[in-house]
């Protein structure tokens, strides 16, 4: 469902945020819609990146600055 999608990938920006403090988020979107490494072995829900328009959407909502200073 479109929300549980956007709960995802909240989350995802959450695990993710030490990354966007130091590069902003230039790096999420260059992986985004990508297999995570070794999420399917270990059983995970979700197995794939959210797509680069989640994380912006996700962003967005959070009033994050792409210059980092937030």
């Amino acid at each position: 469902s479109p929300r549980e999608d956007f709960a995802e990938t909240v989350a995802y920006v959450a695990n993710n945020w030490k990354s966007l403090e130091n590069g902003g988020h230039g790096a999420l979107l260059q992986t985004a819609g990508k297999p995570i490494p070794g999420a399917a072995k270990s059983g995970s829900d979700i197995t794939h990146r959210p797509s680069a328009t989640k994380i912006l959407e996700v962003l967005r909502a959070m009033d994050w600055q792409s210059s980092g200073q937030n």
